[in-house]
């Protein structure tokens, strides 16, 4: 079984990028902090001044992304669930109910390597998302990958589904 935040709004992977260059900023103002002895007091002051600033930016940030990505999805071989984060459901889909889903080519964790924080940085984060298509519609469910682990219970489902002469489509999106 799959389980994951669901990322209701596209919202969230600039909030995922900014959080990442706020996390970044404070070494800047450690680094002044460090040498303080040898700097100007005005300059010691700055600094201490930006990191407590750039500390209260990060944490608003980070409530912003816990209300974007606040409901949970939790998909098995048989049924994908979607839930409120105190466990209500919301909507539960039979895979067999489904026409098509279309999964991306590899699911991977986001911010990994060097390379990916520097395409996170430019604007191409990395997204995990899975469509459903019934009836000629299509349907977008984006979620969060917390794990190496639940990153292949992902790859397994997929293969099952497969297995299962489920039709699926990949996409290198």
């Amino acid at each position: 079984m799959f389980k994951g935040n669901l990322i209701e709004n596209k919202s969230y992977y600039k909030l995922r990028s900014k959080q990442l260059l706020f996390i970044l900023l404070p070494s800047i103002a450690i680094g002044f902090l460090v040498n303080f002895d040898k700097m100007p007091l005005w300059i010691t002051i700055g600094a201490i001044v930006f990191y407590v600033v750039v500390v209260i930016m990060t944490f608003k940030n980070h409530k912003a992304m816990q209300k974007v990505a606040n409901k949970k999805i939790e998909i098995d071989q048989n049924k994908i669930v979607i839930k409120e984060a105190n466990g209500t459901v919301i909507e539960i889909i039979e895979v067999e109910n489904v026409n098509k889903l279309i999964v991306k080519d590899d699911y991977k964790m986001a911010q990994e390597t060097l390379k990916d924080l520097q395409e996170e940085i430019k604007g191409n984060p990395e997204e995990h998302y899975l469509i459903l298509e019934s009836n000629k519609m299509q349907k977008r469910y984006d979620f969060v990958i917390e794990s190496y682990y639940m990153a292949k219970q992902l790859k397994k489902l997929v293969q099952e589904w497969q297995n299962k002469n489920v039709l699926i489509e990949y996409t290198n999106e």
